[in-house]
């Protein structure tokens, strides 16, 4: 039923109009009667008896196809169809073009081709050959506007994309300690996001019975794991001013449940480097903390948490070790052994170890770690040394 109080009746669709086809030709019986044919069948066809006035139709107003003769005066069909294919109007280049040729043969069937003609039809035309052969381009016409439309779309998207990626990238970045220098102790630093964000954050931060180091792993990669390190990253200076390592992990997982509700999670270790060389350690579900003796040999800290934002009311054991002259502590997210071995096989956290024996430096690490391949997932590594 129509509402009365409607301002206006609803609309009704229209049947599309008919696709519109141009005959070239310079036989005038044979034009007329090719257009009449196709005006039977439903299209809209006009002709031309010149490729100069063919030309100027096409600019004029595009037609859908182009039923084109190979043996005309002046510009023959070939050169008609290689000056569309080189248009500078793209929807001149994507006309399609269907050949009428009087001649037989492979050598004309190639020639029609070469010139970018789309197919080809011999003289004398059957209507239904016509008709079919028609419909067959018209269809790959649609399905190439479709096509072309969705790539368009999909450029728009990636830009759209990228856009934001790099946004994130500059905020993830603020985050981030302008440098890695901390009293009485080198750090060297690798943070290596598969794209420009990611699920890796890591912070410095200075208290008064020494200096926070932290690193954190978010699940997930791309925007939505950049902006959850974000919200942690402030958690954990907020938890900083506690300095037992202990807490500032109990402090931070509270505010990832509080915010997230169990949505979110996270694994994350924190360090607390004191002056005199004692460095204390607790992990929530995060790789190892590693310690380099001088003498070669890897001391192996575990993890003994959960992971953050899982749980309320978790304790968080600490470990404690001290470094000494020529020792070396290294602190990783999994990324450091997500990359693919030669023989097709993932590497191993068991390799991080004979790895770290033999390359202390964290530069050294990750290319001995990434033989070559890329890393599956964000990559972050820190080294941790007394200065001299």
């Amino acid at each position: 039923m129509i509402d009365p109080r409607a301002e206006s009746p609803p609309s009704i669709d229209e049947p599309p109009p008919p696709s519109r086809v141009l005959v070239v030709d310079d036989d005038d019986a044979s034009r007329r009667l090719l257009v009449h044919a196709l005006e039977a069948m439903g299209f809209a066809a006009e002709g031309a008896g010149d490729g100069i006035k063919a030309l100027e139709l096409i600019a004029a107003q595009p037609p859908e196809i182009v039923l084109l003769d190979l043996d005309l005066p002046g510009l023959n069909g070939g050169e008609i169809c290689t000056r569309l294919r080189h248009h500078q109007r793209e929807e001149l280049r994507n006309i399609p073009i269907v050949m009428l040729t009087a001649h037989d043969g492979e050598r004309v069937e190639v020639a029609c081709l070469a010139a970018g003609a789309n197919d080809f039809i011999a003289k004398p035309i059957g209507r239904a050959a016509l008709a079919a052969r028609i419909a067959t381009q018209l269809r790959l016409r649609a399905l190439n506007e479709t096509l072309r439309s969705q790539n368009e779309e999909l450029e728009r998207w990636r830009a759209a994309q990228n856009a934001d990626l790099d946004a994130a990238q500059l905020l993830q970045r603020a985050f981030l300690p302008a440098d890695a220098d901390v009293p009485g102790w080198k750090m060297e630093v690798a943070f290596l996001p598969m794209i420009q964000v990611g699920g890796d954050i890591y912070g410095v931060e200075t208290t008064r019975h020494g200096t926070l180091v932290w690193l954190a792993d978010a699940t997930g990669h791309g925007v939505a794991a950049a902006l959850c390190t974000m919200l942690v990253a402030l958690l954990f200076q907020r938890a900083s001013t506690l300095s037992d390592p202990s807490q500032v992990l109990e402090q931070v997982n509270a505010g990832m449940l509080r915010i997230f509700h169990g949505r979110s999670i996270m694994s994350a270790a924190c360090v607390l480097l004191r002056p005199d060389g004692e460095v204390h350690f607790v992990g929530a579900g995060h790789p190892p903390l590693l310690v380099r003796r001088a003498d070669g040999r890897v001391e192996n800290f575990a993890s003994r948490g959960t992971m953050l934002g899982v749980l309320p009311d978790r304790t968080f054991p600490l470990d404690t070790a001290r470094l000494g002259p020529g020792d070396v502590a290294l602190l990783f997210t999994d990324g450091l052994y997500s990359a693919r071995l030669p023989d097709g096989e993932r590497a191993a956290i068991a390799q991080v170890v004979p790895a770290f024996t033999e390359e202390p430096t964290v530069s050294a690490l990750i290319d001995r770690m990434r033989g070559g391949s890329a890393f599956d997932d964000d990559v972050t590594a820190i080294s941790i040394r007394r200065a001299d």
